[in-house]
């Protein structure tokens, strides 16, 4: 499937009415998705936290896609970032405690 699928846009799959995870699965990147249209909400469904910060979703938008605190911290948000979005101090010393860095 992956190979029939790479003839053609994410735009024009989606728009014959294949999904973001069938996408995904037949390669596309989180980049093709979203500008081919795809929602930061469906995007959560088939990359990490991580993966959308690198495609270009900041803090605020992340945010209101329902990422915890935890996720928002394992893809690289630092303290000033996730105190605009809403986090307090007190937060952030309780997460501190329970995410391992690596």
């Amino acid at each position: 499937m992956a190979l029939v699928l790479a003839a053609f846009q994410a735009q024009q799959l989606l728009g014959a009415g294949y999904n973001s995870t069938e996408l995904s699965k037949a390669g596309f990147s989180i980049t093709e998705l979203r500008d081919a249209g795809v929602g930061l909400a469906e995007l959560a469904l088939v990359a990490s936290a991580r993966d959308l910060r690198n495609a270009g979703f900041n803090e605020k938008q992340m945010s209101g896609a329902n990422f915890s605190l935890d996720e928002l911290k394992s893809a690289g948000f630092n303290a000033r970032e996730l105190k605009t979005v809403g986090f307090s101090a007190e937060d952030l010393r309780l997460s501190a405690s329970t995410v391992r860095t690596s």
